[in-house]
């Protein structure tokens, strides 16, 4: 669970009491990082958008250490935004872990996208 903080919280799922210390998440150069809002977790990581940025975070759940960051700018296509309604940002992330498939949306977004991610 997160509060638009660096942190966090890692609660227990029966009882949602705090089972943990609460997990710092930094970059590369060990700089935290704020603003952390959706949370899914995917294969073994935390993948988090960054509010008011078209970034998912991908977080080692162990260290707290980004491990990759994905740049969804662009996605949401000027033929997709709602007439008359301003878009907001990316702030949607769904996995469905039977099919391993990867839905991301967005405040205001009349759409979900169905998303591959492929190594570079």
């Amino acid at each position: 669970m997160t509060d638009g903080s660096d942190e966090i919280r890692r609660l227990d799922p029966v009882t949602l009491e705090k089972s943990m210390d609460n997990l710092v998440v930094y970059d590369y150069d060990n700089t935290s990082v704020d603003m952390l809002n959706e949370l899914e977790y995917i294969d073994g990581e935390i993948w988090s958008n960054v509010w008011q940025q078209d970034v998912v975070l991908r977080i080692d759940p162990d260290t707290g250490r980004i491990t990759g960051k994905i740049d969804f700018t662009g996605l949401l296509q000027d033929e997709d935004k709602l007439q008359g309604r301003v878009a907001g940002v990316l702030n949607g992330i769904a996995y469905d872990e039977e099919t391993k498939t990867l839905y991301i949306t967005g405040k205001n977004w009349p759409v979900t996208y169905v998303v591959e991610i492929v190594p570079p």
